[in-house]
C-alpha cells in the first residue's frame, strides 16, 4: 500500500510512473503472479489408544469417541462460577457433568472414590464481580474449599465409605513425586498422613497391641467378591466407583466387591502374625506424615465465565498461576450454550486438560505419532534429540523489557514439553548468559525425562529474526548455546577434554558437544502461496503441507550459509568417533503452509537455516543427515503435535508454546513494574513490613510464598524473572510457576 501510494504521488506530481523508474534498474512489474512448482508433504499417522489411526482432513481430525494414548490424571479440582443463576445459560454443574462424562470417555482419570459432580456442588465458589481483588479472593477460596473437601475430608465422604483421597505427594525418602492415598486427620488434630504404593514404601502404619512392641505393618482391605469369596487387597486396589465398591484382584481388572473390613499385614508374611483390629485391642498410628504443601490439591481450577471478556480471563490466569500456582481451565458459558454438539466442545476442553496435567509421574499425551511406519517424529526419533523453540516478546513504545521464552521437547514425539523464561533489557538478540542458562536448564530437564541420557543432537527454531541480524545470531546466540552444551557435557565427566582442544578452548565445538541445527522462522514475510488451479477445499487455499523450496529462494540456497567451511570444519581430529556425511549442500530454505486455511489466504512460514551441523557430522550409526527434505518433513510432522488443538498449526509447537509463555509473562512484568493498576494491592501480592529477622519478610498466611518490593521499578536493570513450567529440580516436579526476583542490592531474594 505504501509503495502504491508513493507511485501515485510521483505520477500526480511529476508525471513519472514507477514502472519507468524500475525499468532503468532492470526491473519490471508483472501483472500476473509468479508460477512456481510446489509439493504437498506426506501426512503423519496419528493413533489413539482406541479407534486406531484417525482420518486426517486438510490437517485436522475428530476426537469423538477416542481414548487418549496416555490419559492424564485429574485427582482433584476447584470451581469458580462467574455465572450464577440464569434462565438461558446451563449452570456450571450441568457443564461439569457433561465435561466429566467426556473426560471419562477419553480415558482421563477423574477424582477417585467420589462423585465429582456432587463434590463440585459442595466446593464451588460464586464470583459476582470482575474486579481483581474479588477474583483473587474467589480463586483462593475455591482452592481452600477443594483442600478442605479432598485432603481434610470435612464433608466426611471418604471416612464414611472407608476409602481415601488419591493424589500425588513428595516421597521424602527418594525426593520423587509418587501416587498416594491421604489419610484424613481425626477431629482432634489437623495432622495429615499418607500411604504410598507398596513398591515405594511397604509399611503404612505402626501397630501396637497389649502394650507390646510397636510393629510396622501395611494396611490391607478385606473384601468379598462373587460367590462370597473373601479376598485381601492393597488399598490402591480398592475403590468406591459410581456408588459401588470395586476391587482389583487381577492386575488391571476391576470387579464388583463388598467391603468386609481392614487388616494389617505383618512384615513376616505369616497369617498368624497379621493384625485384625476387630480381634484385639490395637493402637494404630500412620507412619508417613505430610504437610498440605507436599500434597497436590487441586489439580486444576475450573472457571465458568459469562462471556469471552479478555480482562476477566487475564486476571484469572494471572491469579491462578502467579499467585496460587495452580493450573486453570476457563470455559465460556455462552459458547457452551450455543453448541449443537456439546460433547465436541467438551472434547476440546479435555484435550487442553490432558496437556496441562502432564507431569513426571503421569506423562500424558493425547495421541501417538508415526511416519513411514516408524514411531515418533521423523529424524528426531532416531537418536536422543533436543528440539528447542525460542520466542521474544518486546514491550511497546518506550518499554525497555524483553521476555525470552524457550520450550524444549522431552520426548521423540515432540508432545511433552519443558519451558524456561527469562527477562532482559530490550533487544532482538538473546543475551549470552541468558541463552547459556536456558540451554543448560532444558538439557537438565531432558536428561531427567530420558533416564539421564544427554541429547546427541539439538534442533533450534528461532522466531523473530530479521536478515540483518543473522550475523549477531551466529556470534551471540549460537555460541552461547554451544557454551551451555559444553558446560553440561564437561560437568558430567571428571577432567573432561575435547578431542579438538586447540580450536575448542573450552568454548565447545562440534566434536565435544551435541551437533546443532539452527533454523530461523520468519512468519512476517511477503510471499503468498495460492493454488493455480481451482482448489478443492472450502477456503480455496492450498492444502495443509504445501511446501515451496525452488525458484523463489535460489539466492539463499546458493550461498550455502549453513554448512560452509568457515562454520563447520571437515577435518576429523584424533580421538573422536564422529563420522562425516559426504553430501553436497543444495540449500535448506523453504516456505511451508502446515495448517489448513479456514479464512483468507494462508500465510506460509519462511524457514531459513543458518547452521546445520547435522547435515555434515553424525555421532553414531543410527543418525541420518538432516537434509532439506528431511527438515521439511520433520517440521511438518511437528505441526500436528500441538497438545491443545485437533489440527495442524501454522508454527511448530515449540514456538507456539514459547510465544504464549512470553506474551503472558510480558503482561505480568507490567504488573510487577507497577505500570498496571493503581497500587500493589491491585496485583494481589502480599506485602509485609520488615520484621526483626534481618529485614526479611514473613510468608503470607495463605497462598504460595510470592513477594515483590514496593519499588520494583527503581531496580529494573537488575531485575531477572525466571519462570519454570513443569520444572524438574532435584528429582522433584514443581507443577506451578516459580518466580525469582533479584532486587537492587542483590542481597535479598524473594521467592
Amino acid at each position: 500500500k505504501h509503495l502504491k501510494k508513493t507511485a501515485e504521488n510521483l505520477q500526480n506530481a511529476r508525471g513519472v510512473r514507477m514502472s519507468d523508474i524500475l525499468m532503468q534498474y532492470g526491473f519490471r512489474i508483472e501483472q500476473e503472479p509468479q508460477e512456481v512448482d510446489a509439493k504437498v508433504l506426506p501426512l503423519p499417522t496419528l493413533s489413539f489408544k482406541s479407534g486406531g489411526a484417525v482420518q486426517l482432513g486438510d490437517g485436522s481430525w475428530n476426537l469423538n469417541g477416542v481414548k487418549f494414548a496416555s490419559p492424564a490424571d485429574m485427582s482433584s479440582f476447584a470451581v469458580v462460577d462467574f455465572m450464577g443463576d440464569s434462565n438461558h445459560i446451563p449452570p456450571v454443574l450441568s457443564f461439569l457433568e457433561n465435561q466429566f462424562k467426556v473426560m471419562d470417555t477419553h480415558g482421563i482419570e477423574l477424582p477417585a472414590n467420589i462423585d465429582p459432580v456432587a463434590a463440585a456442588e459442595v466446593i464451588k465458589v460464586q464470583c459476582k464481580s470482575g474486579e481483581f481483588d474479588a477474583i483473587r479472593q474467589c480463586v483462593i477460596r475455591a482452592i481452600d474449599n477443594a483442600k478442605q473437601y479432598f485432603i481434610f475430608d470435612r464433608a466426611g465422604h471418604f471416612r464414611k465409605n472407608n476409602v481415601w483421597f488419591k493424589t500425588k505427594a513428595v516421597n521424602s525418602e527418594t525426593g520423587e513425586i509418587a501416587p498416594c492415598l491421604v489419610i484424613p486427620p481425626n477431629e482432634q488434630s489437623d495432622d495429615l498422613s499418607i500411604m504410598l504404593p507398596q513398591e515405594n514404601h511397604m509399611p503404612t502404619h505402626q501397630v501396637t497391641w497389649n502394650g507390646g512392641t510397636p510393629t510396622k505393618a501395611r494396611l490391607r482391605v478385606k473384601v468379598v467378591t462373587g460367590s462370597d469369596i473373601k479376598e485381601v487387597v492393597d488399598p490402591f486396589d480398592f475403590r468406591f466407583y459410581k456408588g459401588k465398591y470395586e476391587a482389583q484382584i487381577t492386575p488391571g481388572v476391576w470387579q464388583a466387591a463388598k467391603f468386609f473390613g481392614f487388616m494389617y499385614l505383618h512384615p513376616s508374611g505369616r497369617d498368624e502374625d497379621h493384625i485384625h483390629p476387630e480381634q484385639r485391642q490395637c493402637h494404630i498410628t500412620p507412619m508417613i506424615s505430610k504437610s498440605v504443601s507436599d500434597i497436590e490439591c487441586p489439580s486444576v481450577v475450573f472457571a465458568y465465565l459469562p462471556n469471552d471478556d479478555a480482562s476477566t480471563y487475564h486476571i484469572l490466569k494471572m491469579v491462578s498461576k502467579f499467585d496460587c500456582g495452580v493450573q486453570s481451565q476457563c470455559v465460556v458459558a455462552t459458547t457452551f450454550a450455543k453448541q449443537r454438539n456439546p460433547d465436541q466442545y467438551c472434547s476440546n476442553i479435555a484435550l487442553k486438560l490432558n496437556t496441562k496435567l502432564f507431569s513426571i509421574c503421569k506423562r500424558s499425551r493425547a495421541w501417538n505419532t508415526a511416519f513411514d511406519s516408524k514411531n515418533g517424529i521423523p529424524w528426531v526419533a532416531e537418536t536422543p534429540t533436543l528440539v528447542i523453540g525460542i520466542h521474544l516478546s518486546h514491550g511497546l513504545g518506550t518499554d525497555t523489557t524483553t521476555c525470552v521464552a524457550a520450550t524444549g521437547c522431552l520426548d521423540d514425539g515432540c508432545m511433552q514439553m519443558a519451558q524456561e523464561l527469562k527477562v532482559q533489557p530490550k533487544s532482538d538478540i538473546v543475551g549470552s548468559l541468558l541463552m547459556q542458562e536456558i540451554t543448560k536448564s532444558l538439557c537438565h530437564q531432558f536428561r531427567l525425562h530420558n533416564g539421564n541420557r544427554m541429547p546427541e543432537r539439538v534442533l533450534v527454531y528461532r522466531e523473530g529474526v530479521a536478515d540483518n541480524n543473522f550475523g549477531p545470531i551466529v556470534d551471540t546466540e549460537i555460541r552461547a548455546i554451544r557454551q551451555g552444551l559444553f558446560d553440561v557435557v564437561s560437568s558430567r565427566v571428571d577432567d573432561f577434554e575435547c578431542p579438538n582442544q586447540s580450536l575448542c578452548q573450552k568454548k565447545g565445538c562440534v566434536f565435544c558437544t551435541p551437533t546443532i541445527t539452527f533454523v530461523v522462522c520468519q512468519s512476517n514475510n511477503v510471499p503468498r502461496v495460492v493454488p493455480s488451479e481451482r482448489p478443492t477445499t472450502k477456503s480455496k487455499n492450498v492444502p495443509s503441507g504445501t511446501c515451496v523450496d525452488k525458484l523463489i529462494m535460489p539466492f539463499q540456497n546458493g550461498m550455502q550459509l549453513s554448512t560452509s567451511e568457515g562454520k563447520i570444519s571437515r577435518e576429523k581430529p584424533e580421538g573422536t568417533n564422529m563420522q562425516l556425511f559426504e553430501l553436497s549442500d543444495g540449500g535448506f530454505d523453504f516456505l511451508l503452509v502446515a495448517h489448513g486455511g479456514l479464512k483468507g489466504t494462508s500465510k506460509p512460514i519462511f524457514y531459513r537455516t543458518i547452521l546445520n551441523e547435522n547435515f555434515v557430522w553424525r555421532k553414531n550409526e543410527d543418525s541420518t543427515p538432516l537434509t532439506k527434505e528431511m527438515l521439511q518433513q520433520c517440521t511438518y510432522c511437528m505441526a500436528f503435535q500441538y497438545g491443545t488443538a485437533s489440527k495442524a498449526i501454522r508454527h511448530v509447537p515449540v514456538l507456539e508454546y514459547s510465544k504464549r509463555l512470553s506474551n503472558m509473562a510480558m503482561g505480568y512484568v507490567g504488573y510487577l513494574l507497577g505500570r498496571k493498576g493503581t497500587s500493589n494491592s491491585y496485583i494481589g501480592l502480599a506485602e509485609r513490613e520488615p520484621d526483626d529477622n534481618n529485614g526479611e519478610h514473613e510468608a503470607p498466611e495463605t497462598g504460595p510464598d510470592h513477594y515483590i518490593n514496593s519499588d520494583v521499578s527503581s531496580c529494573f536493570p537488575l531485575l531477572f524473572l525466571v519462570v519454570c513450567l513443569y520444572m524438574v529440580t532435584d528429582a522433584r516436579v514443581r507443577t506451578h510457576l516459580s518466580w525469582l526476583i533479584i532486587l537492587d542490592d542483590c542481597s535479598h531474594f524473594y521467592r
